[in-house]
């Protein structure tokens, strides 16, 4: 006989924008944006940062802008950005 321990809520919890199946589209929220990446996978190792992560997208029109900034200075911040095509990682 065996016995598996989970936590409740952690093995089922979709944590949204925790990875390309499930971004954060960036036209539905208000700005600022204020989450958490608590529970959230470390998926991706950009520029050999570790630890949780989110993904988010926004479609832009061609000649449109878009400003991305990180306001709280007591964290490690790596944005990335990509044009086009699939998710990075494959997912």
């Amino acid at each position: 006989m065996y016995f598996f321990y989970y936590p409740l809520g952690l093995s089922a919890q979709l944590i949204e924008g925790d990875d390309c199946s499930n971004p954060i589209d960036l036209s539905s929220i208000s700005s600022p944006y204020i989450g958490s990446t608590i529970n959230a996978a470390d998926d991706y190792t950009e520029y050999g940062m570790s630890g949780s992560d989110l993904m988010f997208f926004y479609d832009l029109e061609p000649g449109t802008g878009l400003c991305v900034e990180g306001t709280d200075s007591n964290i490690s911040l790596v944005l990335a950005m990509y044009v086009g095509g699939d998710c990075p990682g494959g997912q």
